[in-house]
């Protein structure tokens, strides 16, 4: 026999070979099967988009593996909770987050997701997490801190965002505007309400907010006039990931 084929067989045979198959299996998480969902209250546009999607990724995910898989899950995942399947989505969540555990973006997704579901605890534990895995995306800041708030942890969201990479933007502010008033800090709300008018003029919503300030403050003039500019714009955070859950 010759060299090469004496190695194709010493190969073969070797146990390293038989043996490797079965350590990828044993290494992969397992998944969850994915429920068929339930379209026929759907407007026909809808159903149709999300029985496509569901053939895309059915036809996806024999081939992937890893990451691109753990993506393929979330995107559906989301697609299924914009559509109030939440169910299906939470099942494709999960595998998700079990195929990519140190990536925060699914844990976000499914903090949104059991936020939707008036699941609370669950949500802040998700959110909590993303943030230690993906500190620089200002929405899970933000999640956390809404989340520390609704648990009456000010000083926890607080922190939460004023330790913000680029904390000076418009809705941390706004938020630490919010807890400010709570804590009975009026000046405190009127400085960060003014900055955050400053970044985005055309949130004028926020005049509303700062007469309330200035009223708490003492200062009835001042609350008069910001009352008087208050208008229908609103802040808005740029959010690609929490946008597909709310659709």
């Amino acid at each position: 026999m010759s060299p090469r084929l004496l190695l194709a067989a010493a190969l073969l045979l070797s146990p390293f070979a038989l043996s490797a198959p079965t350590a990828i299996a044993a290494a992969a998480p397992r998944l969850a099967p994915l429920p068929n969902a339930d379209l026929s209250r759907l407007p026909a546009e809808r159903a149709a988009e999300l029985r496509a999607q569901r053939a895309s990724f059915e036809n996806a995910k024999d081939v992937l593996i890893g990451d691109p898989l753990a993506e393929t899950y979330a995107l559906l995942g989301a697609a299924y909770a914009s559509n109030g399947l939440y169910d299906v989505a939470a099942v494709a969540l999960d595998n998700a987050i079990a195929l990519a555990p140190g990536d925060g973006r699914w844990l976000y997704l499914r903090g949104a997701l059991h936020a939707l579901r008036q699941q609370g605890d669950a949500a802040r534990a998700d959110f909590e997490q993303a943030l230690k895995l993906d500190p620089g995306y200002l929405p899970i800041r933000i999640a956390v801190a809404n989340s520390r708030i609704a648990a009456g942890n000010l000083d926890g969201a607080r922190d939460v965002l004023e330790r913000a990479p680029r904390h000076e933007q418009v809705v941390p502010l706004v938020l630490l505007a919010s807890i400010a008033m709570k804590q009975q800090r009026y000046a405190d709300a009127v400085d960060a309400l003014q900055r955050a008018l400053a970044l985005d003029p055309q949130a004028t919503q926020l005049y509303a907010r700062l007469a309330d300030a200035h009223a708490a403050a003492g200062d009835a003039k001042a609350a008069a006039q910001a009352r008087a500019k208050a208008g229908d714009g609103r802040p808005v955070l740029y959010d690609p990931l929490g946008q597909r859950i709310l659709g």
